[in-house]
């Protein structure tokens, strides 16, 4: 049973990628930053149930993705000397999720109570919204995807021009502006990932000894004391 769970665990990425592309059709187009107070409130007045939908799956995907990264990161570790490349991949996995909390709890409290908002909170909720977890995504989609072209580029659990693949994805990530075209590339990313990793299945893990030191044999001899009178 816990060999089969090993085997799939690596398709936990196609259902993360699923999961994300659901959140965009689930709770509307969303008001700009440039949006009116009372246009956001309207927006979330008749899409209210649309957003905790969204926020919903959006939390669901921030599970799943973390499983997911979790197994990517246990298979670039069994390289020697991974480890710290894949550690650093697995914390920028965890600001790319926290990217997704944010707005996610932001679409909730938005959609809570859309009617008993100020116009001016709304908008300031929004901008929010729209601006302030796209910073954590960003530079978590940058860690992600850097440290794990190095790990892909040193061993050979994955092909080395997904390797490649992701050093320039993480490039672009950094950025500014064109983050954007990295983000969105993040879908296919995993879902490549994802298969590759299935496909080759669980390798063993190589164990990295640490050279011991030369130990020279003398053999024993007798001890001759001369006493001089």
């Amino acid at each position: 049973m816990e060999s089969r769970w090993l085997k799939l665990s690596p398709l936990s990425g196609v259902v993360f990628v699923a999961l994300v592309l659901s959140t965009f059709f689930t709770g509307g187009s969303m008001p700009s930053d440039k949006a009116s107070g009372a246009k956001i409130v309207q927006f979330y007045t008749h899409h209210k149930t649309g957003q905790q939908v969204t926020a919903l799956l959006t939390i669901i995907a921030v599970a799943v993705g973390v499983f997911f990264f979790g197994t990517l990161r246990a298979r670039l570790r069994q390289h020697p000397g991974n480890e710290r490349y894949a550690a650093m991949m697995f914390g920028g996995a965890i600001l790319f999720a926290a990217g997704g909390c944010i707005s996610a709890g932001l679409s909730l409290t938005l959609a809570d109570r859309p009617a008993h908002l100020d116009p001016g909170a709304a908008q300031t909720l929004n901008l929010l919204q729209t601006n302030f977890s796209f910073p954590f995504t960003l530079a978590g989609i940058a860690a992600l995807l850097l440290t794990s072209a190095i790990a892909i580029l040193r061993g050979t659990v994955l092909p080395k021009w997904v390797g490649w693949l992701s050093l320039v994805m993480g490039v672009v990530a950094l950025t500014g502006p064109l983050g954007w075209f990295a983000f969105m590339a993040m879908g296919p990313w995993c879902l490549i990932v994802s298969t590759l990793l299935y496909r080759r299945g669980e390798q063993p893990s190589v164990v990295e000894l640490p050279d011991l030191p030369s130990q020279s044999v003398v053999a024993d001899k007798p001890v001759t004391t001369k006493v001089t009178r």
